[in-house]
This record gives structure tokens, sequence and C-alpha cells, in this order.
């Protein structure tokens, strides 16, 4: 691979990486929340909602994109009027609340001890640095099996702060939206708007995605994924945007490697296999039919 071609590579992966798919369902949830926002700054009254959709959907782009728009209280980001905390394991209030301490830029160092004493300084701060929207991203953990309990006390804990503050409290998570309802009516009722995000079916709208992508990327031409390859890339990816992108930049890393500024069958096939092809879940949709091989070596 020539520099030329490595930056050119490099410079496609960062613009398919960093492209923001902006489809109905993701263009109604940002709205949505921008609108709660809105609504609750200027009535004082709770608002939020609850964003369900598989992993690899976009959850985290529009946490992304949302915490853009929301801005900061200062010219150099500093003071951003949005936190975000992903639920991975089972955490205790205590862990949240210190979790929301550090955004805020609390280290550990100059913590109360107690937890209580603690809750009152992030309360405080989040009120001082006009803090308007908070994600809970990986929300559904909190419902899972032996965190139920743990989930509750946090959720009542979340009530508390919203109360308090007047936050927009987004949950994010990967099961149906009745999972808030089942462990916190009261949150619940305090965010209630629900926004779906879901895998994209083989049909025009795929196409859209994959054109849209293919207009984002301006250093390596990745047109052929939809004017040649669409039903594939999908069968691959499952409709989902992550393992798309994923896709998309490893075959432009492996058609660069063979000389080349466009992706191509041989590309995608590579990229599969690298990424997916040991999971078991589909055969790689990009293997040449026999008899075209056939032909092909013939020739």
């Amino acid at each position: 691979m020539t520099s030329t071609l490595l930056e050119a590579a490099n410079l496609a992966c960062k613009q398919i990486g960093q492209a923001v798919v902006m489809h109905d369902a993701f263009k109604r949830a940002r709205d949505t929340i921008i609108e709660l926002v809105e609504l609750a700054e200027i009535s004082g009254t709770p608002f939020g909602a609850c964003v369900v959709g598989p992993s690899g959907i976009g959850k985290n782009t529009l946490i992304s994109v949302l915490r853009q728009q929301v801005g900061s209280a200062d010219l150099f980001g500093a003071r951003p009027l949005s936190m975000s905390l992903s639920i991975q394991a089972t955490p205790s209030v205590g862990q949240v609340i210190g979790a929301m301490l550090t955004q805020l830029s609390f280290p550990p160092t100059i913590r109360p001890a107690k937890v209580y004493e603690q809750s009152v300084d992030l309360v405080a701060a989040m009120k001082d640095q006009r803090v308007k929207l908070l994600f809970i991203n990986e929300a559904h953990h909190l419902s899972e099996g032996g965190r139920r309990l743990s989930g509750k006390t946090i959720t009542d804990y979340l009530k508390l702060v919203v109360d308090d503050t007047n936050i927009v409290v987004v949950m994010l998570g990967t099961a149906s939206g009745g999972y808030l309802e089942q462990l916190n009516d009261q949150l619940f009722s305090r965010a209630p708007a629900r926004c779906k995000l879901e895998a994209f079916p083989a049909n025009s709208a795929w196409a859209a995605i994959l054109q849209g992508l293919a207009k984002e990327c301006e250093a390596f031409d990745i047109s052929a994924a939809h004017t040649q390859f669409d039903k594939q890339v999908h069968k691959a990816t499952k409709g989902l945007l992550r393992p798309l992108k994923q896709l998309l930049m490893m075959s432009v890393r492996k058609a660069a490697l063979r000389g080349l500024l466009a992706i191509d069958q041989q590309a995608l096939f590579e990229a599969f296999d690298v990424l997916f092809g040991d999971s078991g879940r589909v055969a790689n949709p990009f293997t040449k039919k026999a008899g075209h091989a056939a032909r092909a070596a013939a020739v």
C-alpha cells in the first residue's frame, strides 16, 4: 500500500466512522428529545424518554448528536449541559453518583465520604452548571435478573434527582420499552416519551442509507455497496448501522492493500471474513458463485 493509498483509506475510514445517518426514526428521536428539553426548561415540569433498539442501531450516535446540540455552558466545552452514563454491571447508587460527579469535574479526592453528602454536592453542581440532559445508556441492565433490586434503588434515586433539578432523563436500552414501567412506574411517569430505532429492512430506506454513506465518504469509492451488493451487505450486517460501518471500513482497507481506490466484491468478501467469518451467524454473502468462479478461472 502506497502512502497516498494509506492516507486515502485512513481518511475514508474516518469519514465513514463519523458519518451520522439521519434516517427518519433517528430524526424523530432527536427532535423529540430536544423538544422535551425545551419544554422542561420552559415549564419546570419533569420530562424524559426511553429509546429502545437493538445493539448497533445508532443509540450511541444519537447521544453524541444530542450532546453536541445541547452544547456547553462555556465557549470551550468545559461545562457541558448534558451527562451520559453507561450501566455495564450491577452498580450501586454511590457508584452512579460518583460517575456523575466525575463528569462534573469533582475528583474523588475532594468528595465527602458519605453518599448522602455526595448526593447533595451532585444536585448543587448540576444546578450550578445548568445541566439539562442525562443519558442512561444500557438501561435494560437495570432490570435484568438479580439487578432488579439495585435497578429499583437507582431509578428511585434518579426520580429524586429529576424532581430536584428538572433535568431530562433519557434511558436507552435494547429491551422493549416496558422495562422502565415494570421497574419504576414513578420515574416512568416523568419519562413517558418512547422512541424506537429498528434494524432496517432490505428496501429503499436501506438503499438510501448506503447511498448516504457513499456520499459522506469522499476519500474512497464505496458506491459498490449500494450499486452492486446492497442485498449482500444487508445480509452481512442484518440491517444494523454499526456492523455496516465496520464492514465498509474494513473493505476500504482491504481494497487499498490491493492498490485500489474503490471497494469491490473481493474487498467485501475479505472484510466479512475478518470481521464476522468465525461467528457462524451467516455464510459469507460475498462468495463468488461456483459457475462465475469457474468462468473467471478459465479466463
